[in-house]
């Protein structure tokens, strides 16, 4: 039932002999002596097990039963699982505060060896219970978190909101509607407005969010919409006590700049990179009556040089730079001058704690094998493995993908770790898919059998089974060249197996030929490049400017299109992380380090073609 440690032979004998004495009896048919009132505060302990076991031995029922259960909770935190367990199995709970005890320390056994899902089953409302408000507050908080753990944010929600019918303290209900605003507001908006639930003022706090991220980004209309709210929800718990965050969005000042600086390697070794991002930005700029002024400023004479010539003509917000090692520069360099990085700070992290004012956006690689790797959970699939070059970008990737995937099965009783399997140049890919599935291994079965029995032996070889999807990290040519060989090295004795890839190993709109070796290639893209988003402004049309722009050019082009679009919003996104603008490049969002979430669109090859998915 549980994962338990072991327990010592002599501490057995006295549990199961007080267990016999306490628990025996309650079967007595002799007549209880009268005795004082005796009130027990189940929920907490003060003393150790064995104190309480000593207790429940000389006590009548029910206070027999709620002192076995002090001692099972006392148990627990001493550590000792496997004593509570015992208790908790042969104990008849007595009464609605002990079988909610009994409820919630089974719970806890559960949670205590993650196994969230029981730990959460074992959680049975009664409505008919008649408990205090300290003992509901602990039935929900438990329950919040299980169904937190199981990344059931609308179940937790409704129990935080059911939590609050019993709160008194100000700080802790404001915390409280805060993690519900946080909970509610991680939903999509399609999912949360079909929404139901019965509990009091669930559809009040369905209608918060729901509006107030509609105009999250104005805080004039913000201000509009959450005063028709209150009128609509009068008697709401919140109306005097708004969400700590929405507060806050209330009050910000959105970057209206008048000047801005845009730093870029305009010559040299990357100046096509830069000009290309630069050919993005002012496509947007162009598409609005009313725009800022651009600086636009060369950093190929040194990053902190044209942060300096910035800040001298008076940028109010800067743009760039592009270069790892630029953006490692001018990120120490202490300003008010907010600024969005185009690519990641070199020490950046889930866990960073940004700067005021700096923000991170860029393509890489490392965001869309984490997105890879929970498309295919999503997906069903359960064994995947990946291919991805022997190098440190392709060790990065993998592990990058590996962790995610250990994170999405936590709750999962077999975990498996993500196989990988590199290649050291392309000459070796078709090698690397034998190795992968063990045709290598079963061709050497097939030559040695020949040796004994005759070379006109007929045989086929067979593939492994038990992996069903692949991600590719690779560039368009060697994803060109995996795809094929996977799909010859399946054996026609096994099922054909699921293959992904990221956006920068596809290369769709330059390939000329026919694309039939890539059938049912599943590939994270730009929603730009899908033409997924309605706009005048499609590939196409670029394409006829900048005749020779490759697709991975096309792909910076959107960024700086989306760095323009981003400058207006930025410091709303940092109240409303869960806010998401339909951009080029992705559906974009603000993580708490300051970085730019690019969610892509999937797709599809069907008989040569490239068909976008759901």
């Amino acid at each position: 039932m549980f994962k338990l440690i072991r327990v010592k032979w002599l501490e057995k004998y006295v549990i199961a002999l007080a267990l016999v004495v306490a628990i025996g009896g309650c079967g007595s048919t002799n007549k209880p002596t009268k005795q004082n009132k005796v009130n027990i505060e189940l929920g907490t302990v003060t003393h150790n097990a064995q104190h309480y076991l000593g207790l429940a031995s000389v006590a009548n029922k029910p206070h027999k039963s709620s002192y076995l259960l002090l001692a099972a909770r006392a148990y627990i935190k001493q550590n000792n699982l496997m004593a509570a367990q015992q208790i908790l199995k042969r104990l008849i709970p007595l009464g609605d505060d002990q079988t909610l005890e009994h409820q919630l320390l089974t719970s806890e056994l559960y949670l205590l060896t993650a196994d969230y899902q029981q730990a959460l089953t074992s959680l049975t409302e009664n409505s008919s219970w008649q408990l205090p408000a300290e003992r509901w507050q602990q039935f929900y908080r438990q329950k919040s978190i299980l169904q937190q753990h199981l990344e059931q944010p609308l179940a937790a929600a409704i129990s935080q909101i059911s939590l609050s019918n019993y709160l008194v303290d100000y700080q802790i209900i404001t915390l409280n509607h805060q993690q519900v605003w946080q909970l509610l507001s991680s939903l999509p908006q399609d999912e949360l407005a079909d929404a139901q639930s019965n509990i009091n003022h669930f559809n009040g706090w369905q209608a918060l969010v729901i509006n107030a991220k509609s105009a999250a980004m104005s805080p004039n209309e913000l201000s509009q919409v959450l005063d028709q709210w209150r009128l609509n929800y009068p008697s709401h718990p919140a109306v005097n006590n708004l969400p700590k965050s929405l507060n806050q969005a209330l009050n910000i000042t959105p970057y209206s700049p008048q000047k801005i600086a845009i730093l870029l390697p305009l010559t040299g070794r990357y100046q096509r990179l830069g000009k290309v991002i630069q050919n993005g930005i002012i496509s947007n700029l162009l598409s609005h009556e009313l725009a800022p002024e651009l600086i636009i400023i060369d950093t190929e004479k040194g990053a902190q040089s044209a942060f300096e010539q910035a800040q001298a003509a008076g940028a109010q917000f800067i743009i760039g730079p592009l270069l790892k090692k630029n953006v490692a520069i001018v990120s120490q360099i202490q300003s008010e001058t907010p600024i969005l990085f185009l690519n990641q700070a070199p020490d950046l992290t889930l866990d960073s704690m940004p700067q005021n004012g700096h923000y991170y956006f860029s393509l890489d690689k490392e965001s869309e094998a984490i997105q890879g790797s929970e498309y295919i959970f999503n997906s069903g699939k359960k064994s995947p493995a990946i291919i991805a070059p022997n190098n440190a970008n392709g060790h990065k990737i993998a592990k990058l993908f590996n962790q995610r995937w250990q994170q999405l099965n936590q709750n999962n009783e077999q975990k498996t770790t993500v196989e990988t399997f590199f290649f050291n140049n392309d000459k070796e890919l078709k090698l690397t898919v034998e190795r992968l599935f063990e045709t290598n291994k079963s061709q050497v079965r097939i030559n040695q059998l020949r040796l004994m029995v005759g070379s006109k032996m007929k045989s086929k070889t067979r593939s492994r089974r038990d992996i069903d999807a692949i991600y590719l990290v690779a560039n368009p040519r060697q994803t060109s060249m995996l795809k094929p060989s996977i799909d010859v090295t399946v054996s026609e004795f096994a099922d054909q197996v699921a293959t992904y890839v990221g956006s920068t190993g596809n290369e769709h709109l330059k390939r000329k030929r026919s694309t039939n070796d890539l059938n049912l290639l599943h590939v994270s893209e730009l929603p730009w490049l899908l033409q997924l988003r309605d706009n005048k402004l499609n590939p196409q049309s670029i394409k006829k400017l900048w005749p020779k722009l490759k697709q991975n050019q096309l792909r910076l082009f959107a960024m700086g299109y989306d760095a323009y679009q981003l400058v207006n919003y930025l410091a709303q996104m940092e109240y409303f992380p869960q806010f998401k603008l339909e951009g080029f490049s992705g559906l974009l969002s603000l993580a708490p380090n300051h970085k730019i979430i690019r969610q892509l669109s999937w797709a599809q090859y069907q008989r040569g073609r490239l068909v976008p998915q759901g």
